[in-house]
């Protein structure tokens, strides 16, 4: 999958990590406050639970598995529910 690096915020990161990560990405990665959604959103997450728990009703989310060596770490995709009056979606996978 392919994504926006820009779009890339974080939640629940060590500070080691976040400085680290910034580095590479030539930016200060932001924490995401779990309530905010604005537009398309990738949010990089330590946490093993299913996004649904902490993305806000009536947005769509998915998590993706970076793979065995990524230590834990997931990617959120998050977005508003679609905009033909859709329910948003809480899938997880």
């Amino acid at each position: 999958m392919r994504f926006r690096a820009k779009k890339l915020v974080i939640r629940h990161m060590t500070r080691d990590y976040l400085y680290g990560l910034s580095f590479y990405m030539h930016r200060e990665l932001q924490n995401w406050d779990g309530t905010t959604v604005n537009g398309e959103m990738y949010v990089l997450s330590g946490l093993n639970r299913p996004c649904a728990d902490y993305v806000p009703a009536g947005n769509d989310c998915s998590t993706i598995v970076l793979g065995p060596n990524a230590k834990g770490w997931f990617i959120w995709v998050v977005k508003p529910h679609s905009a033909d009056g859709a329910p948003g979606r809480r899938q997880m996978h």
